[in-house]
């Protein structure tokens, strides 16, 4: 990676540490073998850290972009009550349907005995 003078793919970088956190733990230095064994992991880890960084940004950069959507209670009780109105309307407007077809029903039985 530019910018880094080690990365885990730099293979001598990768090598010098390996053999420090061996050369470590054959003379017993507990905290020099742990140093290199997590300086390693930092290695492994640093691209992933700087992945989830960039996604983080341009995940908060969209979430800025959103519009903004207003919370104001009246605006949506004012959306209920007239969906409400709505639905009353169909329910009479569909009950006069039934029966005027049932009138007609009816007309229609009516003139059939007649005729």
């Amino acid at each position: 990676m530019a910018g880094h003078s080690e990365t885990l793919g730099d293979k001598s970088a990768l090598i010098q540490r390996l053999q420090d956190a061996l050369a470590a733990l054959e003379s017993g230095d507990e905290a020099g073998w742990r140093r290199e064994i997590d300086a390693l992991a930092a290695l492994r880890t640093q691209p992933m850290m700087a992945g989830l960084g960039r996604l983080a940004r341009e995940l908060g950069q969209a979430l800025g972009e959103l519009p903004s959507i207003t919370t104001d209670a009246g605006e949506l009780d004012d959306a209920c009550a007239r969906l409400d109105h709505v639905v009353e309307m169909t329910e009479k407007a569909t009950h006069r349907t039934l029966d005027l077809a049932e009138e007609c029903r009816t007309l229609t039985e009516q003139l059939r005995a007649e005729g």
